[in-house]
């Protein structure tokens, strides 16, 4: 069931590559076409469908990989679980835009990253590997339908209340690192939830050469500062893209 980890850009991650690139945009684009209501519905279904996956990982996980035993490192609170939580949560949720503007922008830096610097999904499992590479397909779709729907639009204050969402689940995260870290036995694999672990260095790039001449928090909030910064420029892009497409003229 087991053999060799799939290499950095070696021929499989590059296959997942284009595959799912293309895919997420073509499974977006078409998602994004439908009512408001629709689209919702669509968006829910998918949180349903990545609730499914991360049943299956946390089955396959414990059984499988750790050996009946918990361990705190696959407990499901990554930046890139939060899709999950809020496509579950978004019939409940009154600013939906909130929400969509978090999917636009933060869910795709995430997705995007962790496909091209799979670092933690390149397993020796092969049930892993996969389960990884679809779960940030599966985002990345999420976040198509979308950036390219034109039934709302993304505001200033949306992308701010996103930035308020993104910090608490941070704190969030950074409560649970602490925790997971005193709860881990001697020689078990300590929890990173969103990398911004205050116990240890961060093995992002960049961010790791900061953690080590500048120390561990430093590095984290540099991260932190980073990714809201990088959301703001990718909702301008976002923006600038869309009225550019809006503004061409169809071809003969």
């Amino acid at each position: 069931m087991s053999g060799n980890a799939p290499a950095m850009f070696g021929p499989i991650h590059i296959l997942f590559l284009l595959i799912l690139f293309p895919a997420g945009f073509c499974i977006g684009k078409k998602i994004s076409r439908l009512s408001y209501s629709d689209l919702c519905r669509a968006i829910f279904r998918a949180g349903i469908l990545l609730a499914c996956m991360e049943i299956w990982k946390q089955i396959h996980v414990y059984t499988v990989t750790e050996g009946g035993r918990f361990s705190w490192w696959w407990f499901p609170f990554q930046l890139c679980s939060m899709p999950m939580y809020l496509c579950l949560l978004l019939p409940l949720v009154k600013r939906k835009n909130t929400v969509f503007a978090f999917l636009s922008t933060y869910a795709l830096i995430a997705a995007v990253c962790a496909l091209l610097y799979p670092q933690d999904m390149l397993r020796s499992d092969p049930a892993l590997t996969l389960h990884g590479f679809l779960w940030h397909g599966i985002i990345l779709a999420i976040s198509f339908s979308v950036i390219l729907s034109s039934s709302f639009s993304v505001t200033r204050e949306d992308l701010l209340r996103a930035a308020g969402l993104f910090l608490f689940l941070c704190g969030i995260s950074v409560i649970l690192n602490i925790y997971g870290y005193y709860q881990t036995p001697a020689g078990g694999i300590y929890p990173n939830l969103f990398y911004i672990s205050p116990m240890l260095p961060s093995r992002q790039p960049v961010f790791s050469i900061i953690a080590e001449h500048w120390g561990i928090i430093p590095a984290d909030i540099v991260y932190i500062l980073s990714l809201i910064l990088a959301s703001a420029l990718t909702a301008v892009l976002q923006k600038r893209c869309l009225k550019s497409s809006q503004a061409s003229p169809d071809p003969d």
